[in-house]
């Protein structure tokens, strides 16, 4: 992917950025994205969005980050907002990024 984007903020999202940052793909990060309320923020120089805005390219692959409780109203979420390049975090790469650290 030309460009990715990382969909959850949270503990998920921060594990999955810090394993793009140790090999050396962080530079496609093209922002961290929230299902509403970003606000004008940035998590660690990177741009937090909402889901719907239209600065995100629909042609970014979306990395759902979130425990597994939310990832399918996340992957609908996604969906709905046009984008159709998406990969679910699935929960024992949760534990594997953690083991990592």
């Amino acid at each position: 992917a030309r460009q990715v984007v990382i969909y959850g903020a949270g503990k998920v999202g921060m594990m999955v950025y810090q394993y793009l940052k140790e090999n050396d793909l962080a530079d496609k990060l093209a922002a961290f994205v929230v299902t509403k309320d970003a606000g004008d923020r940035e998590v660690d120089g990177i741009p937090l969005r909402d889901i719907d805005d239209s600065r995100i390219s629909r042609e970014a692959l979306v990395l759902i980050s979130a425990g597994q409780n939310f990832q399918w109203d996340m992957l609908e979420t996604a969906r709905k907002n046009g984008f159709y390049d998406v990969e679910v975090i699935h929960r024992n790469l949760e534990r594997g990024l953690e083991e990592c650290r």
